[in-house]
């Protein structure tokens, strides 16, 4: 899972996580999903913008 080098561009620290699940367990009304990286706040964009067969075209170059 972990291999050693440099981190990868999308990778944070735990903190990251910890802080936006104390965020969720504090809220009267958590939300259903809390973005944590830059690519699930672009994926999350994307999918609100582009319709379901170009957001395919676009996994699937990936």
């Amino acid at each position: 899972m972990y291999r050693p080098g440099p981190p990868d561009r999308f990778e944070l620290p735990a903190a990251a996580v910890t802080a936006k699940l104390v965020r969720a367990l504090e809220a009267p009304r958590p939300r259903p999903r809390y973005y944590v990286t830059t690519a699930t706040y672009l994926a999350g964009y994307l999918r609100r913008v582009l319709s379901t067969r170009s957001i395919d075209r676009i996994v699937a170059r990936f």
